[in-house]
């Protein structure tokens, strides 16, 4: 019976607790546990870390499946209060390893494959690992040096060589991603630097046109009236609008609850006019009217 038997494997309660999946057989349970914290759980178990949080700045193996979190919990040898680093697989919270809190997990991980690769061999048990805790070893040199007390230099060495390969293929898988992501992220900053480039330059270019398109023609009487809204430019073109169907610029603007058109059939300053209205396509504008006209004619466009 898995110890805290609890139905679903991932729980998530009150106060940032969440619970774990500890194997019986897995490393973290035969190794990971007993070399940095002395024990070792009996049968599979749910183990519960409080004020839990996730850890995304340091790269972990295999990061579709895998993720890491920091936070505390009790064994049940001495009900002390122990904080952690887990790296638990995504789909279940099932713990791969756990290291303590003031160590980086690339560092970490090089040393759990040295121990893992002596009890593999047969060299060491769960008991020697939990001994060696006792003991406070902690580094590759201190677990040599425990363990040259029954091994040869030849046994040792033979599992050094095996657990630096494990490694080389882990270190490049990281490196790999590390690369892919480095590159991603250079080229998001070049297609942000290339859009922030494109925006100046039409800014610039709508600055340029509103000098010519919002003619300001002294010959007819009247003042600009401001229409008090804001709107989004859908569309611009040439039509006909007017007592007799003049040629006509017009822009489809939405306020953010319709759309509607607005038109300037006034032929000084057209052409100008036309090529600043479809320069607005897609940018935020207020516009004015002359005079009594209604609020379907514009005289002069703003960019917001």
């Amino acid at each position: 019976m898995i110890m805290g038997l609890c139905k679903q494997r991932e729980v998530v309660m009150k106060n940032k607790e969440i619970q774990v999946r500890i194997p019986v057989n897995g490393h973290a349970n035969l190794d990971s546990f007993p070399f940095r914290f002395g024990y070792s759980f009996p049968q599979e178990t749910l183990l519960t870390i409080r004020d839990w949080e996730r850890i995304r700045d340091e790269t972990v193996h295999d990061p579709n499946h895998r993720k890491v979190v920091k936070g505390s919990f009790t064994l049940p040898s001495d009900g002390k209060e122990y904080k952690a680093k887990f790296v638990l697989l995504k789909d279940d919270n099932t713990v791969v390893t756990v290291i303590r809190t003031d160590e980086f997990l690339q560092a970490e991980h090089k040393l759990s494959e040295y121990v893992r690769g002596f009890r593999e061999e047969g060299h060491i048990s769960v008991s020697d690992i939990v001994e060696m805790y006792k003991q406070g070893i902690k580094t590759m040199k201190e677990v040599t040096f425990f363990l040259g007390k029954t091994l040869s230099n030849d046994q040792i060495q033979a599992v050094e060589q095996a657990a630096q390969l494990k490694i080389n293929k882990i270190e490049q898988t990281v490196k790999t991603l590390v690369d892919a992501l480095a590159k991603n992220n250079k080229m998001k900053e070049e297609g942000f630097a290339e859009r922030d480039a494109a925006l100046a330059e039409k800014d610039e270019e709508i600055q340029r046109l509103s000098k010519a398109g919002n003619l300001v023609d002294s010959s007819k009487p009247g003042a600009p009236r401001i229409i008090n809204n804001t709107f989004k430019v859908v569309d611009a073109g040439m039509g006909n609008k007017g007592k007799y169907n003049q040629p006509a610029v017009y822009l489809d603007v939405n306020d953010g609850l319709s759309t509607s058109r607005i038109w300037n059939n006034w032929s000084r300053g057209q052409a100008a006019r036309l090529a600043l209205a479809q320069a607005l396509i897609g940018e935020d504008i207020t516009y004015d009217t002359w005079g009594n006209y209604n609020d379907e004619w514009f005289y002069h466009l703003h960019q917001v």
